[in-house]
């Protein structure tokens, strides 16, 4: 809502003031001739807090807590293919670590600490026998007597780590490849069989290693075609959930094969991006090339029509992304057309979107050490796995470039040019922002310095238009947080004819 009243300090009777109650986020939806200016149709790298705007986190070097001792990730060998995270059962005593990566060599690497350097380095697993073929899946599970994982992909035979014991591929005749598994009522299940691209694979019962096919042990289900070929599997309270490039299967295994079921739940007509789903809270979140979906139960509901435009106007390529639930937001990695990359968060609490740009993200994953939830990143070819917030870098390198945009309109004053005389507002933060007032098409800016402890500005302006709007940026990266904003401003009045 537009609130526009008289100041009754200011000058003259002929001045106003547009106010600000905060800044509500991104709109991408409404026509910018209906919105107010609390809305955005466009904000990179700012996130909305209390009302405020301020710079989104930047990627640092992530330092791991170790049994009491912090130490930082060092480089790695190779470029990572993917992230995974696992829960050790022995912990850090016997140097068993929770996180893992597959490297662009087709090994798998675990994060040790050296005791003669006393750094964490990634260390080649033991008695590794995996060909030079990309993991794509690392789906822990616990025997009696020892904490395994199976692991594979669509071009590498499903092999069985063991804490302890290094990774060896599994024996018996059948050795399906696949993409993605999940762990579901003590079976495994598996999609992305090339040969196969709509097989469900199945384990037997209590024997996450042994696809042989029988009537008490393992076996697959045939999903229609229809739907396209699958591309990823969860398992989700009591249902197993398969994705396809066009819809969702949910599947019911919580006995014997023979009492299996499968029942489309969801069609769409809007390809389904690869590693876009997402286990956040209470539901399951995804996305397609149109926008990102809740899955709850049996019935899917769309999340993004405020954002629709980030989908209609350059839609995201379907390549492999990846996605994480950290911190109660569920953040998507993106490429799009031109060499837009980033990464898309909504908040499942603030229902708001955030873009930010400037990251071409290979894989993402939480992951936790002995103090400490994270949320660690790996770069597209980049030798280092960085932690989400840890520093104010936009990659590797480079400074956060953030921007919000009000909605350029007439603030409901058709037949009024507006001229701006001021902006007030509260701000903190280090180094300078930049205000720019564009108005019928010409620009005004003022850049401020700022201080950590905050403080109210009034800028000077001297611009005039029928049609007006406001940027807010900061140079050279430099964090900020600012409050909602005052506008003053005097009003001359077209003669109606």
């Amino acid at each position: 809502m537009l609130n526009v009243k008289n100041i009754a300090n200011v000058a003259s009777d002929r001045e106003y003031a547009l106010r600000q109650e905060q800044f509500a986020g991104l709109n991408m939806f409404v026509d910018e001739s209906l919105m107010s200016i609390e809305e955005s149709p466009c904000a990179q790298n700012v996130i909305f807090d209390g009302g405020a705007i301020k710079r989104i986190e930047g990627f640092g070097q992530t330092v791991w807590n170790w049994d009491g001792t912090s130490v930082p990730l060092r480089q790695i060998p190779e470029s990572v293919i993917e992230l995974f995270e696992y829960q050790s059962r022995e912990g850090v005593e016997k140097g068993y670590k929770n996180l893992y990566f597959s490297a662009s060599d087709g090994n798998l690497y675990g994060f040790e600490l050296s005791a003669s350097s006393g750094k964490v380095e990634a260390v080649l697993m033991e008695n590794s026998d995996l060909t030079a073929q990309p993991i794509t899946y690392f789906t822990q599970y616990k025997t009696e007597t020892a904490n395994c994982a199976l692991l594979g992909g669509p071009l590498c035979r499903p092999h069985v780590f063991t804490e302890g014991g290094g990774v060896k591929a599994i024996s018996g005749k059948n050795k399906p490849y696949m993409s993605k598994t999940a762990m579901h009522y003590g079976r495994m299940f598996g999609i992305g069989d090339p040969a196969y691209p709509q097989r469900l694979w199945f384990s037997a019962l209590n024997e996450p290693w042994n696809f042989e096919i029988g009537e008490e042990a393992g076996g697959y289900v045939e999903i229609n075609d229809f739907i396209g070929d699958t591309i990823d599997v969860v398992s989700f309270f009591d249902t197993l959930y398969v994705f396809c490039r066009y819809g969702i299967v949910a599947v019911n295994a919580l006995s014997t094969q023979r009492e299996f079921s499968v029942e489309n739940i969801y069609y769409t007509d809007s390809e389904i991006i690869k590693g876009s789903v997402c286990i956040c809270g209470s539901t399951v979140l995804f996305a397609t090339r149109r926008g990102i979906y809740a899955l709850s139960g049996s019935s899917v509901s769309c999340l993004s029509n405020k954002i629709k435009n980030f989908f209609v106007e350059n839609p995201p390529l379907c390549r492999k992304e990846s996605s994480a639930y950290f911190n109660g937001s569920y953040y998507l990695s993106f490429h799009k057309n031109g060499g837009e990359n980033g990464i898309l968060i909504y908040s499942t609490v603030q229902h708001d979107f955030v873009i930010r740009t400037q990251a071409d993200v290979q894989s993402m994953v939480v992951a936790r050490d002995n103090v400490h939830e994270k949320l660690l990143v790996a770069l597209t070819d980049a030798l280092i796995i960085l932690e989400w917030g840890a520093g104010d870098r936009a990659t590797t390198s480079g400074v956060i470039d953030s921007l919000w945009r009000s909605p350029y309109n007439h603030w409901g004053i058709a037949n009024g040019q507006k001229r701006i005389k001021e902006i007030h507002f509260t701000a903190s933060g280090d180094g300078e922002i930049q205000f720019t007032v564009i108005a019928d098409g010409a620009e005004e800016s003022r850049t401020v310095e700022l201080q950590q402890e905050p403080r109210v500005f009034r800028l000077p302006f001297d611009i005039a238009g029928d049609l007006v709007g406001l940027e807010i940026r900061n140079s050279y990266g430099s964090n900020f947080r600012v409050s909602p904003v005052t506008i003053i401003y005097t009003l001359e009045r077209k003669a109606v004819r």
